[in-house]
């Protein structure tokens, strides 16, 4: 196998970071590996004699369906290295402002910023939990950095329904372009939002499933949301996979044009099962659908698979031809010994996504979120990247928090010494 070693490989790995990710290497691989077991004369002989003993012969099968299964790996369209960098270096926010968001209560936490915007204004879409249940709230700002709560968009009614305790929302069906207009996009005369939704009293042990709800009206309004009956995608759902079989949670909805799984409407969903790791991992699965309200998964495995970690919380926005899903993560041998940081992984086809090797974009670091960072939305206007996330410190306080690419300053506001 030495010819491999020491051309093979490094061609490989050269390509893959020119972007020439469909060379045929495994097939020139699997075409050595023919000669070499076919040509068994013994080296003191000058002309090789060809045959083939039980033992190859058997052996053979096995090593084509590596070669094939090795090349099929191959062409998923890996993102080249230098473009991957660039991602990063376009949108990493160094300076971080601070708290914009805070919970009204001392029992309360707050979660999951989504951003859009309407007319002059921005809108956030957040969740407000406490050790009951979770709803959904609306704010809004005129400069992204002062935001004043306006209205409920979800409440938790706790009563019998599937979703009658848990209702933590998002922004569906966003426009995604980097720098475009970051509405909150209709379909079928209706804006629709995604939301997690359980009916157990715990919010920590709760088992969640993906809902969907949808409005015929100006979404920065009060007014109630029409929830659909029943969940999307539930973890007990006829042929679930192993690494979602516990919870799934909120997921990201877009639309997709071009529809590269064959399906109008994608939803990227944060999901918890039994995995590789003790106690199970969070992972990002995809489902499809043709009409928002009827979602099937897509695939036999999630996109993003973090299995001495954890990923989820999915974001994603569009740089030129390229997709970048903004997560939240846990992953040791990245994140620095960071107890969650906040990752992107690039796609061409919102498939086949490439995972960031590098530093993560926001990690702890402040007394507001020295233990976790997670969560991430993140906005390009006027020049200026803003990255919305979840910032908990190690009091068990909890708010939300911006980081920008230029300096800013820093905000006023900070927790008060009580924690949850």
């Amino acid at each position: 196998m030495h010819i491999y070693v020491v051309i093979l490989y490094p061609l490989a790995k050269l390509g893959t970071a020119l972007g020439f990710s469909r060379l045929p290497l495994q097939p020139l691989l699997l075409l050595y590996m023919l000669k070499e077991f076919l040509y068994l004369q013994p080296r003191i002989t000058t002309t090789p004699k060809l045959y083939m003993t039980r033992k190859n012969f058997c052996f053979f099968p096995c090593l084509l369906l590596l070669a094939t299964a090795l090349y099929c790996q191959s062409v998923k369209n890996p993102i080249p290295d230098k473009m991957m960098q660039d991602v990063y270096k376009k949108v990493q926010t160094p300076f971080k402002y601070g708290l914009v968001m805070m919970a009204p209560g001392p029992y309360q936490k707050i979660d999951g910023p989504g951003i859009f915007r309407r007319g002059d204004a921005w809108f956030m879409v957040y969740t407000i939990y406490d050790r009951t249940g979770q709803e959904t709230w609306l704010a809004q700002s005129s400069d992204l950095l002062t935001w004043r709560v306006k209205s409920k968009v979800l409440t938790s009614l706790a009563d019998s329904s599937w979703d009658g305790t848990h209702k933590a929302g998002t922004v569906a069906l966003q426009d995604l372009t980097w720098d475009g207009t970051y509405q909150w996009e209709k379909y079928n005369n209706r804006y629709w939002l995604s939301y997690a939704g359980g009916n157990t009293r715990s919010t920590e042990t709760a088992t969640y499933s993906a809902g969907i709800a949808y409005s015929y009206q100006d979404p920065s309004i009060n007014h109630p949301w029409i929830r659909v009956d029943k969940p999307v995608l539930t973890p007990s759902d006829a042929g679930t996979l192993k690494a979602e079989n516990n919870s799934i949670y909120r997921g990201f909805v877009l639309r997709d044009n071009q529809q590269f799984t064959g399906h109008p409407f994608l939803m990227y969903y944060n999901a918890k099962g039994d995995s590789l790791s003790a106690g199970g991992s969070g992972n990002i699965g995809l489902a499809v659908s043709d009409d928002m309200v009827r979602w099937q998964r897509y695939g036999n495995e999630p996109v993003i698979v973090h299995n001495a970690g954890m990923a989820g919380n999915p974001s994603i926005v569009k740089i030129d031809n390229l997709y970048v899903m903004f997560y939240n993560s846990i992953k040791p041998e990245d994140d620095k010994g960071a107890r969650s940081a906040s990752r992107f992984a690039c796609s061409y086809d919102l498939i086949n996504w490439t995972d960031w090797k590098g530093q993560p974009l926001i990690k702890p670091s402040e007394v507001y979120d020295n233990l976790y960072t997670r969560n991430s939305t993140i906005i390009h206007y006027k020049g200026v990247v803003y990255h919305f996330y979840c910032a908990l410190n190690n009091k068990d306080q909890q708010g939300i928090a911006v980081a920008t690419s230029v300096d800013l300053g820093k905000s006023k506001m900070a927790f008060v010494p009580t924690g949850f």
